[in-house]
């Protein structure tokens, strides 16, 4: 239902109507959520590929150091760590893995 104001119309229930009106609160709780994502949105990106020192200490503290923020390592890195690790139990041990060290070992004499 639309209202017609017109000049002689007391305005003094205007504000009590438009606020009775649902698609004004839905208008203002839109408004509120735009103004605020992009700067959410934002924290969440920085905190999450740039932690602070402050945070970086809270998650250590919540989760233990050896948790905390290990840097993620591409898997040739990971590849290149485990055929590292292999070659030196070789030369300490004379034993041989096969396989993923990760999963099953089978080791041989």
């Amino acid at each position: 239902m639309t209202t017609i104001i017109t000049p002689t119309a007391d305005l003094y229930w205007i504000a009590e109507h438009i606020l009775s009106q649902p698609p004004i609160w839905f208008g203002l709780v839109l408004v509120i959520v735009t103004a605020l994502l992009p700067d959410i949105l934002i924290r969440v990106i920085r905190n999450a590929l740039w932690p602070s020192n402050t945070l970086r200490k809270q998650v250590e503290e919540k989760v233990g150091p050896a948790q905390s923020f290990a840097p993620r390592r591409s898997v040739k890195s990971q590849a290149a760590e485990s055929d590292e690790r292999q070659s030196l139990i070789r030369q300490r041990t004379g034993v041989r893995i096969y396989g993923n060290p990760t999963q099953g070992r089978e080791v041989h004499l």
